[in-house]
């Protein structure tokens, strides 16, 4: 995830997810700032995943605060 700010300028990146495909679908930022993203992932436990995976593509919804 790369943040902009209103002239294009990072304010900041964020990488998300294991060592195989994982993809968000849907991003969506909520009223305390943060942002919740829904998507698939491939990965078992490493990197941001914290539990194995439970089939070919296992749903993944996390909750972003944004800050860093």
């Amino acid at each position: 995830m790369v943040k902009l700010n209103e002239l294009g300028e990072v304010e900041w990146d964020k990488t998300l997810g294991g060592n195989r495909s994982d993809q968000a679908r849907v991003l969506l930022q909520t009223e305390d700032g943060g942002y919740v993203i829904a998507g698939t992932s491939y990965s078992g436990i490493n990197g941001d995943k914290t539990g194995a995976g439970k089939g070919l593509g296992d749903i993944w919804i996390l909750k972003y605060t944004g800050h860093l």
